[in-house]
């Protein structure tokens, strides 16, 4: 860990996945001294029911989550060759028509570590139960991917920041209500600067209406 020597500190705002994440990097990459502020708890926010599937989605820009997703695939990949119980591997696929034909630019991350292919859904009778949902595509994408156990990854995120002397874990507290509030709470505690990770918290805090949440499905979940 890094010695922090420029007396920055950082509020991270958000219990989730990501706000604990950043928490961590923060202490890890900078050294500087971490406040991670929530109203939930980490196992009651939807990070906590997220599937850990790995797969870059719709995601901007580009470039950055190419690099961003490669690491994360790095990172679990590296875990699960450890034999670190929070993650697994499984067989996923992602249909559609002419617009699978060509394969995503994270095909092959890793040199080819998620063993992507294109097939086209005929190769998958006899793989996939429902033919009815064979019959309405005509391409699937099919790869191996990395899943993790979120409440678990959760539990050891904030475990690493509640045992760090340089993190303040500080939890089940009021939202703030505005970025001036978040504001005002980060200057009152010496904080240099501030990261937002409330997720739909923000949906309050910033007031936009139009943030909603994303949803991915898991549809079948197969093993040999």
């Amino acid at each position: 860990m890094r010695t922090n020597t420029d007396e920055a500190k950082a509020l991270v705002v958000g219990g989730g996945i990501i706000g604990l994440s950043i928490a961590k990097a923060i202490r890890d990459d900078i050294g500087c001294h971490v406040i991670l502020y929530s109203p939930l708890h980490p196992l009651d926010t939807t990070s906590a029911g997220a599937g850990g599937l790995w797969m870059p989605f719709h995601c901007e820009p580009a470039e950055l989550v190419n690099s961003w997703s490669q690491e994360t695939l790095k990172y679990f990949l590296d875990l699960k060759h450890k034999g670190d119980s929070l993650v697994e591997t499984l067989d996923a696929f992602q249909f559609g028509s002419k617009e699978l034909l060509s394969p995503p630019t994270w095909a092959h991350h890793l040199g080819g570590a998620l063993n992507f292919q294109v097939q086209k859904t005929r190769e998958l009778y006899g793989i996939i139960e429902s033919q009815a949902l064979l019959q309405n595509y005509s391409h699937v994408w099919s790869f191996t991917t990395p899943v993790i156990n979120s409440p678990k990854y959760l539990e050891r995120l904030l475990a690493s920041l509640e045992s760090d002397p340089g993190a303040e874990v500080r939890l089940n507290d009021r939202a703030f209500s505005s970025m001036e509030d978040l504001a005002t709470y980060a200057c009152a505690n010496g904080c240099t600067f501030a990261v937002n990770c409330s997720g739909l918290g923000s949906k309050k805090m910033l007031g936009d209406e139009n943030l909603t949440p994303a949803r991915y499905v898991v549809y079948v979940y197969i093993s040999w």
